[in-house]
């Protein structure tokens, strides 16, 4: 099964690397990608991500042309998830969430099998 992790990017850098060097740290070898959505930063946040991820296949970067608030830029980040990546589960993250769990996936895809959330 493949995951994307949706992070909505909006001027905190640091907040969302912690945020992804969660999910590389935590998350291991899984099929999983992130795609990281700015919501219109205008502070250079959003290059010095691009710049740090630079060649990392697994993170994809979405650039609004404006700010569309929260549901707008999850829905857009959702939406390429499902179109463009073939995610058969997408996780929606803020940029200030950090996973813990080394087993969050398993968690996840046990929880599926269970009840069909």
């Amino acid at each position: 099964m493949k995951t994307v992790f949706v992070i909505l990017h909006f001027l905190t850098d640091n907040d969302t690397i912690e945020c992804i060097e969660s999910l590389n740290k935590n998350i291991g070898d899984e099929n999983f990608d992130i795609v990281i959505v700015d919501n219109f930063s205008n502070n250079g946040s959003l290059e010095k991500l691009m710049k740090k991820y630079n060649g990392n296949k697994r993170i994809y970067f979405i650039k609004a042309s404006w700010n569309m608030g929260f549901a707008k830029g999850n829905n857009k980040g959702f939406d390429f998830a499902k179109k463009s990546l073939n995610a058969d589960f997408i996780v929606l993250l803020n940029n200030d969430t950090v996973i813990e769990q080394n087993d969050f996936l398993g968690l996840v895809y046990e929880k599926y099998i269970k009840s069909s959330f």
